[in-house]
């Protein structure tokens, strides 16, 4: 069984890298939900012996979901971060995400918890720059 999880249970880590090994600290209602949840597929696992990998999920784009993908947000002039407010963040396809939840079911390690991200190390304001100027597409800074 997998199931999708969020990166939300972290709460705000001040920039800070994070791996899965992070304790969880969630702030919104949310993701306490999710924690809690988490907490009871995985004891419910180890009892049970039924097989859970856990994929904790970043923001997920793709053209047919609300908000599209970031090229579709340049595209419709939506805000992009200041400077100062630039924050790094990661994303995932919903086609990438789709594959890494079927090898989490084939091949994941018992009661065990994954990020499933883009793995990328930039900043949410760098990612659209580069997008703008690969692409022509307008945008505009908040």
């Amino acid at each position: 069984m997998v199931y999708g999880s969020t990166t939300g249970v972290y709460g705000d880590c001040g920039g800070a890298w994070v791996d899965e090994t992070r304790p969880e600290r969630p702030r919104a209602d949310r993701a306490r939900r999710r924690v809690d949840a988490e907490q009871r597929l995985l004891r419910f696992g180890k009892e049970s012996g039924l097989r859970l990998q856990i994929l904790r999920i970043p923001g997920i784009y793709a053209p047919n979901r609300e908000g599209g993908t970031p090229r579709t947000r340049l595209l419709k002039g939506l805000p992009v971060l200041q400077a100062a407010d630039d924050v790094f963040a990661n994303h995932i396809h919903a086609d990438d995400l789709a594959r890494i939840a079927q090898e989490a079911l084939w091949r994941g390690k018992p009661q065990r918890i994954y990020h499933a991200s883009d793995d990328t190390q930039l900043r949410m304001g760098i990612t659209s720059t580069w997008l703008q100027t690969c692409t022509a597409c307008p945008g505009h800074r908040a």
